[in-house]
């Protein structure tokens, strides 16, 4: 029903890709300092973190409802359901995220540099400072490794390491989704560069210096649990109502989400 094989395996594989961070963390790798941040390629993985930054958020979900649309006629009642299940399981995500922020009190990558570097007092004595005034000290910090554009997005970064929110969101999008795409027989490519963009915007918080490992591990597994509930849930919502007009699916595979 509704693809679970392919979901689990679509989930394992995730989770293995992300993990290999963690692991390789505690053999000794250093996600950062490891990139060149005055390179194209930190560029793109900034493009990434942007994707589900406050604004860019809002496009990348209007584009995954549109790449779910189909030709058909639009269905505002179906619409309507899935985007409360999408909703729910966001909320539920940012909640999660800003209450075990608070708990677990994690500094973050890049504040373990500086401090190490010497560029401030300590993370201790940085995090008693109001968030606002941390913003300002990044801000007045000459950070000849760090291009300009970073040291503006470091500026918003100033709270608590674990978990990523950037990542819980990604990952949540992805496991809410890949179940809704599979049902609707969705390329599996398609659903290959959904799961490969959450994966990128997971190792784009290590390689900019935002987050451990550990933080984008546990956010893949807080998202997906988050993404696949709230997707099931709404699959069973068009089950019960494929099941009244006997003769339907629940997607055919010329129709798309709002058919």
């Amino acid at each position: 029903m509704f693809y679970i094989k392919k979901q689990l395996i679509t989930l394992v594989i995730l989770l293995i890709v992300i993990s290999i961070s963690f692991i390789s963390e505690h053999l000794g790798v250093r996600w950062y300092p490891m990139l060149d941040l005055h390179s194209s390629f930190a560029s793109i993985l900034y493009g990434l973190t942007l994707s589900v930054s406050s604004k860019g958020l809002i496009v990348t979900l209007i584009v995954l409802l549109l790449i779910s649309a189909g030709s058909r006629p639009f269905c505002l009642n179906r619409l309507v359901i899935l985007v409360g299940c999408l909703l729910v399981a966001l909320a539920v995500a940012w909640g999660t995220k800003t209450v075990v922020k608070h708990v677990t009190q994690e500094s973050r990558p890049y504040l373990e540099q500086l401090a190490a570097e010497g560029k401030i007092p300590s993370t201790d004595s940085f995090y008693q400072l109001k968030e606002a005034d941390r913003g300002q000290l990044i801000k007045s910090l000459k950070l000849p490794d760090t291009p300009a554009w970073l040291q503006q997005h470091l500026t918003k970064e100033v709270n608590y390491s674990f978990p990523s929110g950037h990542s819980i969101a990604a990952i949540t999008l992805v496991m809410f989704f890949m179940p809704i795409w599979f049902s609707m027989r969705r390329p599996g490519w398609l659903v290959g560069l959904l799961v490969l963009w959450g994966v990128g915007v997971c190792y784009s918080r290590l390689l900019l210096g935002l987050h451990w490992p550990g933080d984008v591990l546990a956010s893949s597994i807080f998202g997906s649990v988050f993404g696949l509930a709230m997707a099931n849930i709404f699959l069973l919502y068009q089950r019960s109502r494929s099941s009244n007009r006997p003769g339907r699916r629940i997607f055919s595979s010329r129709k798309g989400l709002f058919d």
